[in-house]
């Protein structure tokens, strides 16, 4: 399970840099991420990153980084169900609204979290 763990912070960096070189692929993203109530499966990934991450903090380096990384996704997860689908959308708007300055500072947050989770594990 770490190497999973470890495979998927590999790819949430991955989607940190891409992200800063593109930020306009990052907009196409969350549009997609938008359409139809999408964002539930977004959930859904979240969710199942937060149990992977858990069940790898009993074999990591830094189990209780781990275990608060795995806990972080799955409140994410979870909120997305809480909040609906509205304030969901609005959020996502409000990003798709941003500069590309904003984005990308977005993207690096995006690539130190997934670095954090790759050394966690």
């Amino acid at each position: 399970m770490v190497v999973l763990a470890k495979i998927i912070g590999i790819l949430i960096a991955l989607l940190g840099i891409a992200s800063a070189v593109y930020p306009d692929w990052m907009k196409k993203m969350m549009a997609f991420w938008k359409q139809d109530n999408r964002f539930y499966y977004g959930g859904v990934i979240r969710f199942a990153i937060g149990v992977v991450l858990l069940i790898a903090s009993g074999s990591s380096t830094q189990a209780a980084t781990a275990v608060i990384l795995g806990l972080i996704f799955l409140l994410g997860g979870s909120v997305i169900y809480v909040l609906g689908a509205e304030p969901v959308k609005k959020e996502i708007e409000f990003w798709e609204s941003q500069s590309d300055l904003a984005l990308r500072l977005m993207a690096a947050f995006i690539f130190l979290f997934g670095s954090l989770v790759f050394f966690a594990v």
